[in-house]
């Protein structure tokens, strides 16, 4: 055998023994039976590798193998990644495993479809999203997904959630932040005490692992996952918004960077406005009353619409532009609400808050950090403290 040959020969060898290796790796029947009771999926294998290189630039590398199991896990098989001009895909690819681990096609670019990301209310939104299309009809099969993002936005660093979904079983799952700067990263480490949680912290980095978690079956009025499982929360000391620098070592300087920034000059009703405001209350003394006269104003005069561009997904639109618009998403509704009771003398507050339909989420309030998806109006009164949901003209 020549020397040709045996280096033809070898390499057959060795693609053999990877081929066989992630057969084995992937093959459904070596998943453990307490990780399939109950599951309709299960991660295999998961990793991220975060590297935080400045205030203004985050790198994410990420590979997931997801074994679904049935029909009923055929939704956690589907991973859309989103970007915008602050977030990069860099490189994004995907292959299926039969169930004995074997491959049965890489996706091409011509599976891979590329959207907006409406979600069916907003007027629009800048962010787009790519995924691959596919259809599976045996079960079970394996998708591996590998990919790598970059993102300008840097307020939020991805948070660890080995288990971010019911009935979803992980083998493994890990997470490694890299910091490249002097920048402190500050970090939240919860739920360690219902699940094993292997953890390293060498110089500027974290390393995270849990492995053989059996599925957390759903059920009515379960609590939120983020209350029952581990999860590691990261957020800088400095940070850019949409191109906008910050600082947020603690609530008190995050909450003036955030009101001087996104706030401070939406409350900008016109005299006009104020004196119709004015004129609603003229002789009403009762303030509880002055709000509810002024709040459904509001409503009969406002509709809800989300424009999601660039920083609006955070910053209102100001309260003129709501009064010549009549329309405005929760933040500038809520906006404009504070500022028709500002124009007779009554403190509201801006306030950021979960929202959910099923579910109640607390706000981390020990961890200075962007939370929330929703904004309501806070009116503290002498006795008692008013609530107001400005999104829907129906209901308080």
């Amino acid at each position: 055998m020549n020397l040709k040959t045996l280096r033809q020969f070898l390499i057959a060898c060795l693609l053999l023994l990877f081929g066989m290796n992630q057969a084995q790796q992937y093959a459904a029947n070596n998943i453990p039976e307490h990780l399939k009771k109950d599951a309709y999926a299960v991660v295999r294998n998961e990793h991220d590798e975060v590297d935080f290189l400045a205030y203004n630039r985050v790198k994410k590398k990420s590979k997931i193998a997801v074994t679904v199991l049935n029909e009923s896990g055929m939704k956690y098989s589907f991973l859309p990644i989103y970007y915008n001009k602050s977030t990069k895909i860099n490189q994004f690819k995907a292959t299926i495993y039969d169930a004995n681990g074997q491959v049965l096609r890489a996706l091409k670019k011509k599976d891979l479809k590329d959207t907006s990301a409406y979600d069916g209310f907003s007027l629009f939104i800048d962010t787009r999203l790519q995924y691959y299309d596919f259809s599976m009809n045996t079960y079970p099969f394996t998708i591996e997904y590998d990919y790598e993002v970059t993102y300008s936005n840097t307020i939020n660093l991805p948070t660890w959630a080995p288990i971010d979904n019911y009935n979803v079983a992980v083998e493994k799952s890990s997470l490694t932040l890299n910091n490249h700067t002097s920048i402190l990263i500050r970090k939240q480490e919860l739920g360690f005490e219902f699940m094993k949680v292997e953890q390293n912290h060498s110089g500027n980095s974290w390393h995270y692992v849990v492995q053989n978690m059996a599925p957390i079956n759903d059920e009515v009025l379960s609590p939120p996952l983020s209350e029952i499982t581990a999860r590691v929360y990261f957020s800088p000391n400095e940070f850019q918004l949409e191109g906008i620098k910050g600082k947020m070592e603690n609530w008190k300087d995050f909450g003036k960077w955030y009101y001087e920034n996104l706030i401070q000059d939406k409350y900008d009703l016109t005299e006009k406005d104020k004196q119709i405001a004015v004129n609603l209350v003229d002789g009403v003394e009762d303030p509880v009353e002055k709000v509810r006269i002024l709040y459904e104003y509001m409503q009969s005069k406002t509709r809800y619409v989300n424009v999601s561009i660039g920083i609006g997904g955070w910053e209102p639109f100001s309260a003129n532009y709501v009064s010549s618009k009549s329309y405005g998403d929760c933040k500038a509704l809520s906006n404009y609400m504070i500022s028709l009771l500002k124009a007779v003398g009554i403190e509201g507050f801006y306030t950021v808050v979960n929202a959910n339909k099923s579910r109640k989420v607390h706000m981390k309030d020990d961890f200075t950090s962007l939370q929330g998806n929703h904004v309501i109006v806070n009116v503290p009164m002498e006795d008692e403290t008013l609530w107001l949901e400005c999104t829907s003209q129906q209901t308080a």
